[in-house]
């Protein structure tokens, strides 16, 4: 990885630890969440044997980073106090892109003694927003909980609890059904989930409207 040779060229850096992917990175900072992202876990030399603070070799660290190509680092746990985060949601996701590249613009413009100024703006995440009408849901008699566990089941699975299983001489299976993952990304195969109504099962477009959407925005620093 390009990022942990960098890291690994500043001065006082010992070793490094990287996780890709959903992995855990052994209870020091916390696990990274998707395919495009890394933690990596930087030991130090002792402090007493360095004469620099950790904050200068921070700064090196996010020097180094900003030398590779498409890069977008955070230096720090990012616990209590280390950083701040504004979120922008909207549905205009034109107006919101704008907005987001401002408001980084500027943050980086007036805040002072802050570093990893980031929008997650270059980074969008269309997802499918499915808005329940409740008016047109009491007709049939589908209820909130009905509504939850059609989405949930349909697109996740049931919870684990209450999955069916097939019984094996020496073990158990889940049994867990849910839409193919095809399926799953077409708003017209979304539109027929069924949902359990008081004379049988109703379909989703009935007492819902699914649309795409892009999530919120969040410009950071720490």
């Amino acid at each position: 990885m390009a990022a942990a040779a960098a890291i690994k060229g500043v001065e006082h850096v010992t070793s490094t630890f990287v996780a890709t992917g959903t992995a855990s990175t052994g209870g020091m900072g916390g696990t990274s969440e998707a395919v495009n992202t890394a933690t990596l876990v930087v030991n130090l030399t002792p402090i007493d044997d360095r004469n620099v603070k950790q904050s200068e070799i921070e700064a090196d660290l996010r020097r180094a980073l900003a030398a590779i190509p498409g890069v977008r680092g955070e230096i720090g746990s990012g616990g209590n106090g280390t950083q701040l985060q504004v979120a922008l949601a909207g549905d205009d996701s034109a107006v919101l892109e704008d907005a987001a590249a401002r408001l980084e613009t500027q943050m980086r413009r007036s805040l002072t003694g802050v570093g990893n100024i980031t929008s997650s703006a270059t980074m969008q995440s269309p997802e499918i927003v499915i808005t329940p009408d409740l008016a047109r849901a009491a007709s049939p008699g589908v209820t909130a909980r009905a509504i939850s566990d059609a989405i949930r089941i349909a697109t996740a699975g049931a919870y684990d609890t209450a999955l069916s299983k097939l019984n094996l001489p020496q073990r158990q299976v889940a049994i867990r059904v849910m839409l193919d993952e095809r399926n799953r990304e077409m708003l017209d195969q979304i539109a027929l989930i069924p949902g359990a109504g008081a004379n049988g099962k109703v379909a989703l477009d009935a007492w819902a409207r699914p649309r795409l959407s892009s999530t919120g925005w969040t410009p950071s620093a720490t």
